[in-house]
C-alpha cells in the first residue's frame, strides 16, 4: 500500500473541499467523517467512498482494514483534520437518502435515531409540528412519546399518541405520521 505524503495531493484537496464546503457536499452527495469509531459505525449504514488513515491509526484499530483505507502521512492527517491533534482516520461517505415512497408523501421529514430521553422526544415531536414538518421517522433506540402519561392531552387520545402510528418507513425505522 502506498502512503500519501503530499498535502497538495488532489484527493486530499478534494476531501478538504468536501469537509469545508456545504455546496460541495450537496453537489457530490458526500459527507466527511473523522475518527475510527465514527467511521466504523457509519460504514454499517452508509457507503464509504474513500477512507484515509495513518499507520498509527491502522495499528491501533485493525478493524479499519475492512474499509480498505489509503494510508496517509501524519502531516497530511493534520491538513485533513484542521488540527494538530487528530485521530488519524478520515472518510468520505455517500449521503443516505430516504426511500422514495416516504419522500412522495412528505415535504419535510424529521428523522431521529438514538434519542433516549423521553422529554427530548416530546420536544422533538412538538418542534416538528411547529416547524411544519409533515412526517417524523423514529429509528432504533428512540423513545417515542406514545403513552398517555408522556403526551400532553392535546397531542393524542387516551391509549396512545395519534402522531406515532403510520408504519411507512424502512423496516428499522418507525414512522410517526
Amino acid at each position: 500500500m502506498e502512503t500519501i505524503t503530499s498535502r497538495d495531493n488532489a484527493k486530499i484537496k478534494y476531501a478538504c473541499a468536501v469537509r469545508d464546503s456545504e455546496k460541495q457536499r450537496a453537489a457530490d452527495g458526500l459527507f466527511f467523517a473523522e475518527g475510527p469509531k465514527l467511521c466504523l459505525e457509519l460504514a454499517k449504514s452508509c457507503t464509504p467512498r474513500t477512507v484515509y488513515a495513518t499507520a498509527a491509526a491502522l495499528a491501533k484499530t485493525p478493524e479499519l482494514a475492512t474499509l480498505a483505507p489509503a494510508e496517509i502521512a501524519p502531516h497530511v492527517a493534520e491538513k485533513l483534520s484542521g488540527t494538530k491533534s487528530n485521530q488519524g482516520v478520515f472518510a468520505l461517505f455517500e449521503t443516505p437518502t430516504p426511500p422514495a415512497d416516504t419522500l412522495d408523501t412528505a415535504r419535510r421529514i424529521l428523522m431521529l435515531e438514538g434519542v433516549q430521553d423521553p422529554a427530548m422526544s416530546v420536544r422533538c415531536c412538538a418542534a416538528r409540528r411547529r416547524s411544519g414538518l409533515t412526517r417524523s421517522c423514529w429509528g432504533r433506540g428512540v423513545h417515542r412519546p406514545c403513552r398517555p402519561r408522556r403526551c400532553a392531552p392535546r397531542w393524542g387520545r387516551p391509549g396512545g399518541c395519534r402522531h406515532c402510528t403510520a408504519p411507512t418507513c424502512p423496516p428499522h425505522w418507525r414512522s410517526c405520521a
